[in-house]
């Protein structure tokens, strides 16, 4: 493959789900704890608590002595929490934006819908577009993943009450013995020539892709291989638009002319809501 193929690469974060619930209240409980702290003059931890406020193993720790029973037990609700799928809230922030503007046009003119292989992101996908066919991508996920199909066959069991299984492709996902490898540089070395040869892109041809996928893979992965500043704010279901050129030789690819063309952070529905 030596032509030069134009991706247009739509980046969206999942919707909002039961692990963004429980994190929203864990950090509703720190700003509770730091509040009194802030009282007694205890800024050293405070500064150790910002420093570790999603490392939850290492903050049990440090609010062992301060935290209350609460806290702990939402703490370690969400280490045991591996695979969360949407809220109700979440999917209604899918289902309002499936009409939203932005989306119908990007919809109109798509060439193909991927998504990792966490449940969250998928019910994304398919709530939120019309959807012929899903393609779950190796190397794209959050956490880290692995290739034993009967985890990723009973991940599908569950996605049974979202309907449209029929739409989802494990394909290209269950051939790779990629380990435990998150990288958006291994998604554009292995994945992405296969999603040309899939739709027989001709060289003047652009590629649009939707691909649903996790904040820390946004601002860790694909925003340092194209040498961009992150986004500050990754709220859920917003979405990043960057096109680039990419050329393939034998085991290597080139990137040119990227460019970075919007930043669509949602406003329209908050689920954030602390009780």
């Amino acid at each position: 493959m030596n032509n030069m193929n134009t991706v247009n690469l739509y980046i969206i974060r999942h919707g909002y789900s039961y692990g963004n619930e429980i994190m929203d209240k864990v950090d509703h409980e720190l700003n509770k704890i730091i509040d009194d702290l802030k009282k007694n003059g205890n800024e050293n931890i405070i500064d150790l608590i910002n420093i570790n406020r999603y490392n939850y193993p290492e903050l049990l720790n440090i609010i062992n002595d301060i935290g209350s029973k609460h806290i702990k037990i939402l703490i370690n609700k969400s280490i045991k929490l591996q695979n969360p799928k949407l809220t109700d809230c979440g999917i209604d922030q899918c289902l309002m934006l499936k009409d939203h503007i932005v989306f119908k046009e990007l919809i109109n003119n798509k060439h193909i819908i991927i998504s990792s292989n966490l449940i969250r992101a998928i019910q994304t996908a398919l709530y939120q577009f019309d959807i012929d066919k899903l393609y779950i991508s190796p190397f794209i996920s959050e956490l880290p993943t692995d290739s034993n199909e009967n985890k990723h066959q009973d991940q599908f069991e569950t996605m049974k009450n979202v309907g449209n299984n029929d739409k989802i492709d494990y394909n290209v996902l269950f051939p790779w013995n990629y380990g435990n490898k998150v990288s958006f540089n291994m998604f554009l070395k292995y994945i992405l020539p296969l999603i040309i040869k899939e739709y027989n892109v001709n060289k003047k041809e652009d590629i649009n892709i939707i691909m649903i996928t996790h904040s820390n893979f946004i601002k860790k992965e694909i925003y340092p291989t194209f040498q961009l500043k992150p986004p500050r704010i990754i709220t859920n279901n917003s979405m990043f638009h960057i096109s680039f050129n990419i050329k393939y030789s034998f085991m290597s690819f080139l990137l040119s002319n990227i460019k970075e063309h919007m930043r669509y952070i949602i406003p329209i529905i908050r689920c954030e809501q602390v009780q």
